[in-house]
């Protein structure tokens, strides 16, 4: 009986262990099968895909980008490359260079991106209005990245919002969007 109760406690230790390598396993299975898309939210997807290298995307996007429209003297001049496997920017307007590092996510339709250009501050923020069209007393800090989407050879940014959120990004482009084409 008593070379019985260590054996049994053996059997029972290993066979826990076993079990607990079973599930692991499983778990890592579980993690490498495709996930529903439809219950995938964005910030999900967002966190998923930064490609390291041009190959990897769904389509080329490093070159030049050019905003020309004849309504307005605005005039930028995007440049967007790799670096040591990070994505840059270079930026040029009528008023300022700007350079940085740029970001990419891949968008819920996975057919583009949205593309987060860094240390670009803003130059108009009040933040959003209340129901009676008050904005908050306090001085909100003007953001800092620009976010706009890409899509095969186009880059649209939302230059500037409306009453109920007022922004500018860019202020020496005077469009509600701005649209870069490579």
């Amino acid at each position: 009986m008593k070379k019985l109760i260590p054996i049994l406690i053996l059997v029972f230790v290993l066979q826990s262990c076993e079990n607990k390598t079973k599930k692991q396993e499983g778990t890592e299975i579980q993690k490498s099968e495709p996930q529903n898309t439809a219950k995938i939210n964005a910030d999900t997807v967002r966190n998923v895909v930064q490609p390291a290298k041009n190959n990897d995307l769904l389509f080329d996007i490093v070159g030049n980008y050019t905003f020309k429209d004849e309504a307005t003297d605005c005039k930028i001049i995007l440049s967007l490359f790799y670096e040591n496997e990070i994505l840059k920017y270079q930026m040029k307007t009528n008023t300022r260079e700007l350079s940085g590092n740029a970001k990419i996510d891949l968008n819920e339709k996975k057919d583009g991106y949205y593309i987060t250009f860094k240390n670009i501050e803003w130059s108009e923020y009040s933040g959003v209005t209340d129901t009676e069209g008050e904005t908050s007393d306090e001085d909100l800090p003007l953001p800092q990245d620009i976010q706009g989407v890409l899509y095969k050879n186009e880059i649209t940014i939302q230059n500037s919002g409306n009453a109920m959120n007022y922004y500018v990004k860019l202020g020496e482009c005077d469009v509600k969007y701005i649209q870069l084409i490579k």
